[in-house]
């Protein structure tokens, strides 16, 4: 026996909501059922934690991967309002698409079978949202403080630099405005953002300061490497061949592009990729345009992501 899958009231999908329970006790069990559901087209959940209360516990407890589809407790439950007439025959018949998909290619895997997990007996959601609280972001290349202009030219206003900081060493004062930072004009905090992100060091920048007779033109090394697309990631033992988004920088690429912390990736230009080091080779590899495949809550879609034509094409990714 190489994996349990238990149907436990599925007849009352609501939202096109489904959950899934116990998607963590097998490697790859999330990747299975999200590239499955294009047809069935469900809001699909994934919960934390795997409680000794259904029938795939005993399955999962002996070594088994086990997952269990559900679609939601209701006010019925256990009661004799529970009719016959309330069951969602289309919903039930979207879930048997669904699960229909992910089966046989369990059936064909053999060597992609799901790999046992003990240690989602004691993974719950309160692990999963301290991973999301503790995300790694972007660090402050620059050491400012600023906040957004209220003149209709646009710019960042400076409030304060950091003691030996890149901003403090290349002589940005309180009270600057800056209106151009790396070839990029800046209108408001997203461009700032994304300024700072992706340009190379040393940079230049444009400052109006207050009682100078012209702009100044200063100079910033900044700490770090540059960012071109915008996204810091983090990666999950359960769910291999993908990356998850922690953060992503306001005004990039990706955030143009609508992307969000907690989207998963699963292929940069059609291709799969086993492991990080892959994906970092298939991004850097990519120039002008980075085209992803992304899962967002168990839906599928081709997301693409355009450099801003002032960013040079020479940066690191």
């Amino acid at each position: 026996m190489v994996a349990a899958i238990n149907l436990d009231m599925i007849g009352r999908v609501r939202d096109d909501r489904l959950a899934i329970f116990g998607s963590r006790s097998g490697q790859g069990w999330r990747r299975l059922f999200c590239l499955h559901n294009d047809e069935a087209g469900l809001h699909l959940l994934f919960p934390w934690g795997i409680r000794p209360n259904a029938d795939h516990y005993p399955f999962f407890d002996r070594g088994v991967p086990a997952v269990m589809l559900h679609s939601g407790l209701h006010d019925d439950y256990h009661r004799p309002s529970d009719r016959i007439e309330l069951i969602d025959g289309p919903g039930m018949e979207r879930v048997t698409q669904l699960l229909f998909g992910a089966v046989c290619a369990l059936a064909d895997a053999r060597e992609s079978l799901p790999g046992y997990r003990a240690d989602a007996r004691y993974e719950t959601h309160f692990i999963e949202q301290s991973l999301r609280e503790r995300a790694v972001k972007p660090a402050d290349r620059l050491g400012v403080g600023w906040r957004e202009a209220a003149s209709a030219g646009g710019g960042v206003r400076v409030s304060r630099t950091r003691a030996g900081s890149p901003a403090q060493k290349a002589g940005l004062l309180p009270g600057d405005l800056i209106v151009r930072f790396a070839g990029r004009e800046i209108r408001a905090d997203a461009d700032f953002f994304a300024a700072v992100s992706s340009a190379a060091s040393p940079a230049a920048m444009i400052v109006e300061r207050p009682g100078a007779e012209k702009p100044l033109e200063l100079t910033v090394h900044l700490d770090g490497k540059p960012l071109r697309w915008g996204i810091y990631w983090r990666l999950d033992e359960a769910e291999p061949g993908m990356v998850i988004l922690s953060h992503v920088v306001p005004g990039s690429p990706a955030d143009r592009a609508g992307l969000a912390p907690g989207d998963r990736i699963y292929r940069v230009a059609g291709r799969d990729f086993q492991n990080e080091t892959e994906f970092v080779h298939l991004i850097a590899d990519q120039v002008a345009m980075l085209r992803l495949l992304v899962e967002r809550d168990g839906r599928l879609q081709i997301v693409t992501l355009l450099l801003d034509v002032s960013v040079s094409r020479e940066k690191a990714a």
